[in-house]
This record gives C-alpha cells, structure tokens and sequence, in this order.
C-alpha cells in the first residue's frame, strides 16, 4: 500500500513539474482550455480533503466549470489542461487516474487524496436561483405565509416599502445578475413582508453563517450584559 502512496505521489509531483514546463502553464492573459461538460462530469465524486475531512466535486451545466463544494459552499476550479486545475488561490490540482484510466483522486501541494465514492448524486437546481423555463422564472410578489415561529407576516403593500425595487431586486437575482444570494428575508414593525429563498434554500433548511456568527455573537452578549 505505502508503494502504492508513493507511486502515485511520485507521479503527481513529476505532472506538476511537467505542468509547469509545459503549455498548460497560463501567461497573464490566460488562454482558457476548454473542456465539455461531459468530461467535467468524469471528475464528480466524493474526496478526501485536508485535515481528515471531504468535499466533494461537481461539473456545473450552467457555467461549464467545475466546483469544489464545501458544505455549502462552491469554489471554483478553473481548467489549465488535461486533469489540470487551479483553484481561487491558484493553487494547482491535479486529477490522477487508475489502472482502467478512470479518476482516483487528485494532488494538491504535497497532498495526495482519493476519491470515496463516484456515484454522488447532484441536483440540477442547486446550479440555478429558481427552475428554468417554470413560472417561478418570472418573480411575482406573494405575501409570506405564516409559519409556526411565532411571527407575524403582513402584506408589502401596506407598508412604505417600494414593492416594485424590490421586485425587480428579486429579478435580478433569478436571472443571475446577483449570484449566490441564498434568501431574502425583510421584517418591519414586528411583521414578515418579504421572503424569498433561492437556489436549493428554504425556510426550513440549516444555513452556515460563518464570519456573520461575530455579529450575532456580539449582539447577544451585548444584550445578555445590558440585563
């Protein structure tokens, strides 16, 4: 097994150099190398990560690119050349393969992690802020239904509020010209008047706040020393 690690690493780190040397090595105005969709979906899969962790690996249909999700996160890899990307930080990741030229898992640095498991499944609706060609394509304001937390929605058209900014803000971000927003969520006086969740988010789904969790934090303690 150890000749097996070391085989493998040995290969990944003489790519990496040859990489280099090679055409697949960018010049600043970086000449793209394309690859189809079809071959992206090649490298989809489950992987370690560092620390004894995983991600995993998924071929995008919107943008014909391939991203490395996180929990919920995507980041994107960028192609540089056969089984050769980099990653936001231009880090370069290299995919080796098996003995049936299949993908095995990919080097990173000094790092040499494999794949877990090939058949993760992926949605189409978590590349898209609502489903193309549906009726939800077209955003049209609907006052929040009332839930079982406790709190009170009310209708957009009682309040001071531009319904039609905010329904074109919403637009915007189902045609992609704000990507990423996960949800919008607007409370005036003690009332939900707006709420909307995009891409695969709902209400009833957990979402990483991440560097928000500070403000939040703060808030509370601030609240918790003032009683």
């Amino acid at each position: 097994m150890k000749k097996i690690i070391a085989s493998i690493f040995f290969t990944c780190m003489i790519s990496l150099v040859s990489a280099q040397e090679g055409n697949t090595i960018l010049p600043k105005t970086e000449k793209k190398y394309a690859v189809s969709y079809a071959d992206l979906k090649e490298y989809q899969g489950l992987y370690e990560y560092l620390n004894n962790t995983t991600l995993k690996i998924a071929a995008s249909p919107k943008d014909t690119l391939l991203y490395a999700i996180i929990n919920d996160s995507k980041y994107k890899l960028t192609p540089m050349g056969k089984d050769l990307f980099t990653d936001i930080t231009q880090n370069k990741i290299l995919f080796f393969r098996n003995k049936k030229n299949k993908i095995a898992g990919y080097c990173i640095g000094i790092d040499t992690l494999t794949i877990l498991d090939k058949k993760v499944k992926f949605s189409q609706e978590m590349w898209y802020p609502r489903p193309i060609n549906s009726k939800a394509s077209v955003y049209a304001y609907q006052q929040p239904n009332n839930g079982k937390d406790g709190l009170k929605t009310a209708n957009l058209d009682n309040t001071a509020l531009d319904k039609t900014l905010l329904s074109e803000m919403a637009q915007a971000i189902i045609d992609g010209k704000y990507p990423n927003v996960h949800s919008i969520l607007i409370v005036k006086d003690n009332k939900l008047i707006f709420e909307e969740y995009f891409y695969e988010h709902n209400k009833y789904k957990l979402h990483e706040l991440r560097s928000a969790s500070k403000s939040f934090v703060s808030a509370l303690t601030g609240i918790a020393i003032d009683n």
